[in-house]
């Protein structure tokens, strides 16, 4: 009798120090206060109602809708349900059907001979409200995310808004067809403008991408007129610094998404079980810690952001870990480690590395400029992955474009401009 008691006096502190979680690390906190919904941005509310019928306000739609994203964040918070009713979509504003703005290498192309005016003139003409809710969206200097980070929260119009970049670079080209050589250049400078000033207020990763990826098309349309029209003039493009990107804002939202998921383990012990029964509580923080896991995931977020901040980033794949896990953390938060080991050190640190790779597309494009030579592949470029400056190599699967060399894959072609067909 008197071993079972120790037996059992034992096993109750083994599973009384299981439950004891560590304290959130300071840091951790201060980046996740930084994700935290703040201030009113009008921004916001008129993307997330840019879908709005005609004759209906983006802001006021957007601002009802978030009124219901309110309701299942405060539905969350309480019982770990994140319930959201689809959005009333009927009568919205129809989606475009406009293709990219220069892969060559596709048949929806603003740039193929097939697509120039009059359909160029039509996609304009029908997408007209569109265009406009486009620039009063980006006329907005406040933008910042007024949701809280979830899996499950709706995202903003980000496809409306890539739309309507593509409209204003197709309304640049339309000009420059008209011969109207100086309101396209004027046109384009504002679209590289406002998307820079967008890409610099961009809180979560996702919006920045969005804000990445319309840069690099306005940026391609700008290399292929700067070859196809010899009168063509434009000031260069302002180039990207590391303060045109906020890493921490970015990250700190992904951190926030690990906190999500620690109040929704609170609620939903069944959520990490691999069984059709609910796991104790008891059982579900002796295996998963919350706050070490956040503190965990902030190891690898400070460790980049502080690489990216002094320049030290190594982008080779694997080539560096953040964070590690010890005994200990293997003892008091086995789940928590083993959810880690999926962390996604590689992926943040690829997202990461796209913005360097836009600013190489930036370098080559204001080379293009600035020069009399317009084949690409005997430009020298400035290279944002190293100090010495590169000749632009031919990309392998298709000698329309001309990219500079860089760790990791160019999967968007980001690091790259498109040679006009036919420039000698």
């Amino acid at each position: 009798m008197k071993k079972f008691l120790i037996a059992l006096g034992v096993l109750v502190a083994l599973v009384g120090f299981l439950q004891v979680d560590d304290e959130l690390d300071p840091g951790a906190q201060a980046l996740l206060q930084q994700a935290q919904p703040q201030r009113e941005s009008r921004a916001y509310l008129y993307l997330l109602g840019m879908d709005a019928p005609v004759g209906e306000d983006p802001e006021a739609l957007g601002r009802e809708r978030l009124a219901k994203i309110r309701e299942a964040e405060a539905r969350f918070e309480k019982a770990g349900q994140y319930e959201l009713e689809p959005w009333n979509t009927s009568g919205q504003l129809p989606m475009p059907q406009l293709p990219r703005v220069c892969d060559i290498g596709s048949s929806k192309c603003l740039w193929k001979e097939e697509y120039l005016s009059p359909a160029l003139e039509a996609d304009i003409s029908d997408n007209r409200l569109l265009l406009e809710r486009y620039r009063a969206y980006v006329a907005f200097d406040d933008y910042r995310l007024m949701s809280r980070a979830n899996p499950s929260a709706p995202l903003p119009s980000f496809a409306y808004l890539s739309y309507g970049s593509r409209l204003q670079v197709a309304e640049a080209i339309s000009a420059i067809r008209s011969n109207e050589l100086q309101m396209g250049s004027e046109l384009l400078a504002a679209a590289y403008k406002e998307l820079h000033e967008q890409l610099r207020q961009s809180d979560s990763l996702i919006h920045g991408m969005v804000m990445l990826a319309l840069i690099g098309e306005v940026v391609d349309a700008v290399a292929l007129i700067s070859q196809e029209y010899p009168g063509f003039q434009m000031d260069a493009l302002p180039e990207l610094s590391e303060g045109d990107v906020p890493v921490s804002k970015w990250l700190g939202h992904e951190l926030a998404h690990v906190e999500s998921f620690g109040t929704l383990l609170k609620h939903h012990s069944e959520k990490i079980s691999s069984t059709d029964w609910e796991l104790p509580s008891w059982i579900n923080f002796a295996l998963i810690k919350p706050n070490m896991l956040l503190n965990q995931h902030f190891e690898v977020m400070k460790g980049l952001i502080s690489d990216y901040e002094s320049g030290d980033l190594d982008f080779k794949p694997g080539a560096r870990r953040y964070w590690e896990p010890s005994m200990m953390d293997w003892v008091r938060n086995l789940g928590g480690v083993a959810l880690s080991a999926d962390m996604p050190e590689e992926a943040l640190l690829e997202y990461v590395a796209r913005s360097f790779d836009v600013r190489t597309k930036v370098s080559m494009a204001n080379a293009l400029l600035g020069s009399s030579d317009k084949k690409i592949s005997r430009l020298i470029v400035k290279n944002s992955y190293t100090s010495e400056p590169e000749s632009p190599e031919a990309f392998a699967e298709n000698s329309n474009w001309y990219c500079l060399s860089g760790p990791l894959e160019d999967k968007n072609r980001y690091r790259c401009l498109p040679q006009l067909a036919g420039t000698p």
